[in-house]
Formats: structure tokens, sequence, C-alpha cells
């Protein structure tokens, strides 16, 4: 990889740059993205049953794999850019005076004067490898937190599959919905709101022998409290 100037080296005064420099590190390895706790129990957890935490891990991993496959492109793009940078200002670096005006009055307006002179455009073009270099390292971040969330995932996902075995879908599907619109339910109920009217038309669609359908007939005509239905 090209060593690029260091972007800390441009703070005043250098105590400063010491201090930011410091941070950045600290920050740097600091946990970023998803912790295990915050998949485990509010990504996947958040589904009510196995069946529905292992669809649910399976859409993660789609959508991890195709973020690692997209930043990977753009690591290698910015790759590219910063030995380009590199190698024009070796370029830059290599030509005379002389080399440098005769260039730049070829290609460019004479009437900017700050391209005629060197030293200011190698400058300027240092401070761009800077920023690719910043580009580059916080793409490779984004990178190592999409692989070790794709790895967090992955590991849940083999571990429901040892619990599940064989899945009837079918059954899994009329479970899921069952659990799902009973929590929804419950949570609705113990906060002292009334029932949603798309929530109920979805309830009443559910199998009369399903426990979310009963739940809510003995809300709505029995006076029974919702914990008491699901038990």
């Amino acid at each position: 990889m090209v060593n690029a100037e260091s972007s800390f080296d441009l703070i005043q005064p250098t105590k400063l740059a010491e201090k930011v420099k410091a941070a950045v590190e600290e920050t740097n390895n600091a946990p970023h993205g998803m912790t295990r706790f915050q998949i485990e129990h509010f990504v996947v957890g958040q589904e009510p049953t196995k069946e529905g935490q292992y669809v649910q891990c399976l859409k993660e991993l789609e959508a991890r794999a195709h973020g690692i496959r997209s930043i990977t492109i753009k690591v290698e793009k910015f790759k590219l850019d910063l030995e380009a940078q590199s190698r024009k200002i070796e370029d830059l670096k290599s030509m005379s005076d002389a080399e440098f005006t005769t260039i730049f009055t070829t290609n460019r307006k004479t009437e900017d004067l700050l391209g005629h002179y060197k030293d200011i455009t190698l400058k300027k073009e240092k401070l761009r490898e800077i920023e690719i270099q910043i580009s580059l390292e916080e793409m490779q971040r984004s990178f190592e937190n999409a692989k070790r969330e794709f790895v967090i995932i992955a590991e849940i996902l083999d571990k429901l599959k040892e619990e599940l075995g064989k899945v009837d879908w079918e059954t899994a599907q009329s479970d899921y919905w069952n659990a799902r619109l009973l929590g929804e339910l419950q949570i609705r109920l113990r906060s002292g709101n009334s029932i949603p009217p798309d929530l109920l038309k979805t309830i009443l669609s559910m199998p009369k022998e399903s426990t979310v359908l009963k739940a809510t007939e003995g809300v709505l005509y029995g006076g029974k409290h919702i914990a008491q239905q699901s038990k």
C-alpha cells in the first residue's frame, strides 16, 4: 500500500494533532457496526419463532454479502486511485520547472496563475493523496464491520439449523404469524392502546383454531386479559 502523508501532520498546533490522532486511533479500535448482542436480540431475536429467525438470518446474510461485494470493489478502486495519485506526484517531482510550465501552458489556461507554480500544484496533489487514503481507510473499516457481522449471523444460522432439523414450512408459517400477531396484540393491550383496524383485520383472517384469534375474541367479547388467553 502507498504510504500517503498523514492528515494529522497538517493540524496545528502539534499537541492538538497528537490528541486528534490518539482519539481517532482509539475510535478505530472500538466496536463498530452491530455487536453480537444486538444481532441476536434485536435483529434475529425480534422474530417470534425459530423458523422466523432462520429466515431472518438468510435475509441478513444476503444483505451483508451484497454489501461485502460492493465494498470490496470500492476498496480496490481506492487502492488504484491511491497508486495512480502516488505515481502522479512522483512524476511531478521528477519534472523540471521548465517541463512543468511547458505542460501546463499547453493543457491549461495561462491566466490561472496558481497553476504555473510547481510547488503549489505538488502540495495540492499531496492533499488529494491524503483524501484518497482517508476514504480507503474508511471503506476498509466498513468491510471489516460487514465481514464480522456476516460471521456472527452465519454462526447463529448454523445453530438454528441444528435446532430445527427438517422444517415443515407451511406449518411454520402458521406458527410464525400466530406468534407475531399475538406479540403485537399483547404490546398494544399492555400499553393501554386500542387494537388498530389493520391489525384486527389481519388477526380475524387467521384460522379459527389459532391462539391469537381466540385471544382477540376473548378481549373483544369476553373482557378477558390477553395474557390470560395466551397461556
